[in-house]
C-alpha cells in the first residue's frame, strides 16, 4: 500500500513544517502497519 499526503502547516501553527513532516512519517508507519494487522487478520483472508 502507498500513502501519499500533501500538507501545508498554518502559518499561526506553533509547530513548523520540518517537525510536522517528521511527525507525520513517524505517526504514519505505526497507523499502517496497525491497519495492515486489521486487514490481515479478517475472516477469509487470502494472501498473495
Amino acid at each position: 500500500m502507498t500513502w501519499m499526503q500533501e500538507f501545508e502547516v498554518d502559518p499561526e501553527c506553533p509547530i513548523s513544517e520540518e517537525k510536522m513532516t517528521h511527525f507525520l512519517n513517524q505517526n504514519t508507519k505505526i497507523q499502517m502497519s496497525a491497519v495492515k494487522e486489521k486487514v490481515e487478520s479478517w475472516p477469509g483472508n487470502v494472501e498473495g
